[in-house]
């Protein structure tokens, strides 16, 4: 009634009866792809450059494969991604023959074959893909971030092939596989994952990962927690897991300090932690938090840090997105000796850097030095960084 003359509302569903209950006659319903164009997309994910020199019988079982998709895209593109790593006809006939397919065939039921698609990534890809069903769903992430905390919980891996490469390269590696084989979408410079790619993260994930909102208890064994939008009593008072390896509060009140003492010392095994906005600071009791590999404060209000963040000497990753108030950061921070990535970007107010930021020999990235005027606070003290 107030919108644009001429404007409309498209409501989009995958249920008959949602368009029955709004009072819709006649939907419109979406057909699938041709089988042309079924194949024409497998081929171009399966067979990158052509099949001018592929076996002639992979051609046909690949069109056969196409077909048991039901010109459904989103299956098109798990299972041709998936098919390219894949040379030998015994690999290709064993997905075409999958029992999976029949209930798919019976009763359209696409889970099915995503899980196929999800059954055949190596392990470290399988632990990678279910840790982002503790995201909520339609969640933007970005890329580094998401690599950040799956180093945090050890899932990044040296291959030993090649020394140089470094722990960021090998998890944009594992990045981008689940991007080609459409684990995830590209969506407004940052990435997200389709609702029934989320639906089959989450039935692998079951209660390790956990989205807590109104009225939800939480897992017994839950292990990385997102604190939608639960309120911050109940988010603090049911959080007893001393197995807890994530937690993200998006929301924060500084009025529950005390109630972060006692999850620091109840959660004595935490990984990643992220704070998000109306914090204005930390109990010294973080610093009791030794496996802690992730930490995050977004547009905070903290104005300082407790210096004890500097005995946390697995931590990898500090992220101090566009806090305002931040003046200064910890003076021993040399002795954060794991440290790969300081991420200060928006932190207007800093006005020096602490001396020794040349001893973290490990620092991958470093957004921003504010110089001072003292001899250890200029961009010489970074000489002894690694290029």
């Amino acid at each position: 009634m107030v919108g644009a003359i001429g404007s409309r509302i498209l409501v989009t569903t995958r249920s008959k009866r949602v368009a029955l209950a709004m009072g819709v006659d006649s939907p419109y319903a979406l057909q699938g792809l041709t089988e042309d164009q079924s194949w024409d997309l497998f081929e171009k994910l399966a067979f990158r450059e052509g099949t001018g020199r592929v076996n002639s019988n992979l051609i046909e079982i690949g069109k056969e494969i196409a077909k048991k998709c039901k010109g459904v895209p989103l299956a098109i593109r798990a299972i041709g991604g998936i098919m390219q790593l894949r040379s030998s006809e015994s690999e290709w006939l064993s997905v075409l023959e999958n029992e999976l397919w029949k209930v798919f065939e019976s009763d359209g039921d696409i889970s099915q074959v995503l899980k196929l698609s999800y059954d055949v990534l190596p392990y470290h890809l399988k632990q990678c893909f279910a840790y982002c069903t503790m995201f909520p769903k339609d969640y933007e992430f970005r890329k580094d971030r998401l690599i950040q905390l799956w180093m945090a919980q050890g899932y990044v891996q040296s291959r030993g092939q090649n020394e140089n490469e470094n722990a960021e390269e090998i998890g944009e590696g594992y990045f981008n596989e689940l991007l080609f084989r459409s684990f995830f979408q590209e969506y407004n410079y940052c990435y997200k994952m389709h609702d029934l790619i989320h639906d089959l993260a989450q039935s692998i994930a079951g209660d390790s990962c956990f989205v807590a909102n109104d009225n939800t208890k939480f897992p017994d064994r839950v292990q990385h927690v997102f604190s939608g939008n639960l309120s911050f009593e109940e988010c603090f008072r049911q959080l007893k897991n001393k197995g807890l390896r994530t937690l993200f509060c998006p929301c924060f009140c500084d009025g529950l300090r005390l109630n972060l003492d006692s999850i620091f010392s109840n959660c004595r095994s935490i990984r990643a932690l992220s704070f998000g906005r109306n914090i204005y600071g930390l109990p010294d009791s973080i610093g009791k938090l030794k496996y802690l590999r992730y930490l995050e404060f977004s547009s905070s209000k903290i104005s300082s840090l407790p210096n004890c963040i500097c005995s946390l000497y697995n931590l990898q990753t500090l992220i101090l997105w566009e806090c305002w108030g931040l003046k200064e950061l910890p003076t021993d921070m040399r002795r954060l000796i794991c440290l790969r990535q300081l991420i200060n970007i928006g932190c207007s107010r800093l006005e020096f850097m602490p001396l020794g930021l040349g001893r973290l020999t490990n620092l991958q990235t470093l957004s921003t030095f504010v110089v001072g005027s003292d001899q250890g606070r200029r961009c010489s003290s970074l000489n002894e960084l690694k290029a």
